[in-house]
């Protein structure tokens, strides 16, 4: 396929499956075309970055898209994020209050609603395809602390609604993925309101460390600048909100200077 041509999607909906990524997984194995796309109604063994589990209430948005890309994307996830907060304003009442946190979580607030994971396969460093998996509580009242949901911004669709949207908007970034990626940059950097804010750091290995949010670089690292005043690109790893009054390293100090 040519990377930079939106595809024409192909939804299957089914209304329970253990994993709409590892459903779409299968298919593409079996050689299912760019633009297949799994919806769930239910979803019973959901997962999330790093392995961990994903618990989807009721009426929540459950989606995977297939991609077979020519060349790697790598502010892919970012673009995701764009799509997924422009989708919601098609059926909110209002402007709504969601954020954008580095590097796939859609926020209401403090309060995580959404999120995003993107698998593969891949052949050296150029991808076979691409699974674009996204989680957005859209009308369930949230059942844990620190989640939120969608309705709770005056939307008024439903998931299928959502989906609907989603896809629209997904086509329509793709292209700027590569051919314009500081149109990405730019769109997802407009959605998150923590510039200039303390964000906990939480490596793929190592301590936790506490540091400034400055910017997203070409490549959608995330700048933080660490208390000594030096910046510390981040392209792995997690970050979360942290609590107004700090502004020391957690125990450990600062990661070691790059």
């Amino acid at each position: 396929m040519d990377t930079l041509s939106a595809p024409m999607w192909q939804v299957r909906r089914l209304s329970e499956t253990d994993s709409t990524s590892r459903h779409l997984r299968q298919l593409a194995d079996a050689g299912a075309p760019h633009g297949t796309v799994v919806i769930a109604d239910r979803q019973t063994a959901g997962h999330g970055r790093q392995g961990r589990s994903w618990l989807a209430p009721p009426g929540a948005l459950l989606l995977s898209a297939l991609l077979r890309p020519t060349v790697p994307m790598p502010l892919l996830s970012l673009a995701v994020g764009v799509a997924a907060c422009e989708a919601v304003t098609v059926n909110a009442l209002s402007s709504p209050g969601l954020a954008l946190k580095w590097p796939n979580d859609l926020l209401i607030g403090a309060d995580k609603c959404g999120g995003i994971l993107i698998e593969g396969r891949w052949a050296g460093d150029r991808p076979e395809y691409l699974l674009i998996g996204i989680g957005v509580n859209v009308t369930a009242a949230p059942a844990l602390s620190g989640t939120a949901c969608l309705r709770d911004l005056g939307h008024v669709g439903d998931a299928t609604d959502l989906a609907a949207a989603f896809l629209a908007r997904l086509a329509a970034w793709l292209v700027p993925t590569v051919a314009a990626p500081e149109r990405v940059i730019a769109a997802w950097s407009a959605y998150c309101p923590h510039w200039g804010q303390p964000l906990t750091v939480h490596p793929v290995s190592g301590t936790p460390w506490i540091g400034l949010a400055r910017r997203l670089d070409p490549d959608g690292a995330l700048v933080v600048t660490r208390d000594d005043g030096a910046e510390v690109r981040l392209q792995s790893g997690e970050v979360s909100l942290t609590p107004p009054g700090w502004r020391q390293p957690l125990a450990g100090g600062n990661p070691p200077a790059p």
